[in-house]
C-alpha cells in the first residue's frame, strides 16, 4: 500500500532498533499492535503502562476506526491465535527467539520428511531468506542450521551460566541494568504524559479531550508539548 511507517518518517525515539524492512515496509509486530490498540477505536488508556490496573484513566481521542470493525479484528485475532496453536507440531527451542546473524530478521524453526521414510529433520532457517516478500527484501543467508545442533549448543551455554555463579551473577547485574535503563526511559514519558493530561484539556462525562495540536497521534516530541503546555 506505500504507507509509510513511523521509523520512515524519523518519528521512532528512544534508540530503536534500525529497521529491518524496506521503506513502508510493515512488520507483522507492528501490525498486531496497531490491530489490538484501543486508541485507534477512540479510547486512549493513560498510565497503562506503570503497571497500576486501578489508576488506569480513560482518555477520549478522535477515532479512526468504528467500534464494530473494532470489534471484528478482535474476534479475527483470537480466532488466528487459536490457528497459530494447533499448526505449531513441532517444538523448537529457539524458534523465532533467535535472529539471523547476515541480516537480523528473526529464525524460525521448520520440520521436513522424506517420501517413504519416517526420520523427521528440524531446521533454523532465515525468515527473509525463505520468505522474502514478508520482509520487503531477501537475505543471503540460505542455509538451515539442524534444530538438534543449535540446541545442543544453546543448552550447553545456558548450563555454562547454572554452572558458574559468579558468572551468572555479572550477567544478571549487566542484564538488570539494561532494564533500568529502559524502565527510566519509560518512566519519563510517563511523567511526560501526566504532565500532558493536566495541561490544557477538558473532561466531560469520565473522559478525557485532547486539546487540537500538531503530532498528537504519535508520540509527542518538545515542540507538542510546548504547543500543548502552552509555553
Amino acid at each position: 500500500m506505500g504507507i509509510p511507517t513511523a521509523a520512515d518518517l524519523g518519528l521512532t525515539t528512544g534508540g530503536a532498533a534500525k529497521k529491518i524492512k524496506g521503506y513502508a515496509g510493515w512488520s507483522k509486530t507492528a501490525v498486531a499492535k496497531i490491530l489490538k490498540n484501543e486508541t485507534y477505536a477512540g479510547t486512549w488508556h493513560f498510565g497503562k503502562t506503570n503497571g497500576d490496573a486501578e489508576n488506569v484513566i480513560a482518555v477520549q481521542v478522535p477515532a479512526i476506526v468504528d467500534a464494530d470493525t473494532f470489534a471484528r479484528a478482535q474476534a479475527r485475532r483470537a480466532l488466528n491465535a487459536q490457528d497459530a496453536r494447533r499448526n505449531a507440531k513441532h517444538p523448537y527451542l529457539i524458534g523465532r527467539r533467535v535472529t539471523c546473524g547476515a541480516c537480523g530478521a528473526t529464525a524460525r524453526g521448520i520440520t521436513t520428511t522424506s517420501a517413504g521414510r519416517p526420520q523427521k529433520w528440524s531446521y533454523y532457517i532465515c525468515n527473509a531468506a525463505h520468505a522474502p516478500l514478508s520482509y520487503a527484501r531477501s537475505c543471503d543467508q540460505r542455509s538451515r542450521f539442524p534444530a538438534g545442533s543449535v540446541d545442543a549448543a544453546v543448552w550447553g551455554w545456558v548450563r555454562s551460566y547454572l554452572a558458574d555463579p559468579v558468572k551468572l551473577a555479572k550477567e544478571m547485574d549487566a542484564f538488570q541494568t539494561e532494564r533500568d535503563c529502559a524502565h527510566e526511559y519509560q518512566h519519563s514519558i510517563f511523567d511526560r504524559n501526566r504532565a500532558f493530561i493536566t495541561g490544557d484539556m477538558r473532561c466531560e462525562e469520565g473522559y478525557f479531550y485532547l486539546p487540537d495540536g500538531p503530532g498528537l497521534g504519535v508520540e509527542p516530541r518538545e515542540a507538542v508539548f510546548d504547543y500543548v503546555m502552552g509555553a
